[in-house]
């Protein structure tokens, strides 16, 4: 396992892009995402009950909300207002501290400011972006093993009397490696260039990184054992994780979806994953079906390996 292990390294150092794919790339989509939501022209306020006074307030665009979390966690709105329904405001619901937004409606309408405000995540849209890169982190261990088994290395792994369970399991680890020192990165990026956590810890974005990554590698050394081509695996890719992404509600309220994409969204990884994200509430069922999915995969990836020996 330990020259599995060490060779997996070198041949991921020795791929040209990989690194700066690995750390650069998921900081730009931080930035492109935060840019954006920042230059938005006129802000959005979403709320519950009777808001209709909202539409009277100069300055900001307003709109029903059915889910407070979504709508504040894929960053459609940095502020969700609660009114009963004789329009009395009842609570805000921020995602950043000293929200602007509240002062703006405070001066548009009578009521008095309730007492309690809410803060809530802002970090949730383009963690979510790189969710999906870490879900689908092992695809370059995928290739690897469509790689070593076209070119002989596990019928010569079987001659020296190696287990390939053992030398996979090397090349997991050396991936599961680079991807926690590349999360590291992202979030301490996060955490110095001021992003919002709210109620979330910065130790259970961790968590959930590494676990997406925990997922994929069961995934794709299911995918590489049964694929003849390298071609294969980036169609799963993109044709598979990237709509169930979408489905899972990463760039949209999955609320708001078709009943049919709401559906595929369940079946997602990443809707679970982005929910404990948004919610600041861990899936542990989910989680740990999913864990015993991949595990499943894996071992029926290396049974498939061991057959085509």
């Amino acid at each position: 396992m330990g020259s599995s292990f060490k060779y997996a390294l070198l041949q991921l150092k020795n791929t040209k892009g990989f690194i700066s794919s690995l750390l650069v790339m998921p900081i730009i989509l931080i930035l492109l995402v935060s840019i954006t939501l920042a230059y938005s022209k006129i802000p959005m306020v979403g709320f519950t009950g009777n808001g209709e006074i909202l539409s009277r307030i100069p300055g900001i665009r307003s709109q029903s909300v059915t889910s407070i979390d979504y709508f504040l966690g894929l960053s459609q709105g940095s502020l969700v207002v609660e009114f009963d329904e004789a329009g009395r405001l009842q609570q805000y619901h921020s995602s950043v501290e000293n929200n602007p937004l509240i002062q703006l409606i405070e001066a548009g309408i009578a009521n008095p400011a309730p007492s309690k405000i809410q803060i809530r995540p802002q970090i949730s849209y383009s963690a979510g972006v790189n969710l999906f890169k870490f879900l689908t982190a092992a695809t370059v261990l995928a290739t690897l093993i469509i790689l070593e088994r076209n070119n002989g290395i596990y019928v010569r792994l079987k001659n020296a009397r190696v287990s390939l369970t053992a030398h996979v399991l090397g090349e997991c680890l050396a991936i599961f490696l680079i991807f926690l020192i590349a999360s590291a990165v992202i979030l301490l990026f996060y955490r110095f260039a001021g992003f919002e956590f709210g109620e979330t810890r910065i130790s259970d974005l961790a968590f959930l990184f590494s676990y997406s990554v925990f997922l994929s590698l069961g995934y794709y050394t299911f995918f590489g054992a049964y694929m003849k081509s390298e071609g294969s695996i980036w169609g799963v890719t993109t044709g598979v994780f990237f709509p169930l992404g979408i489905c899972s509600g990463v760039l949209f309220p999955i609320e708001i979806m078709p009943n049919w994409m709401q559906a595929i969204g369940h079946i997602s990884p990443q809707y679970y994953i982005q929910k404990s994200l948004v919610e600041g509430r861990m899936q542990w069922p989910a989680f740990i079906i999913l864990a015993f999915i991949s595990i499943f995969l894996f071992f029926m990836g290396i049974r498939r390996l061991g057959k085509r020996i």
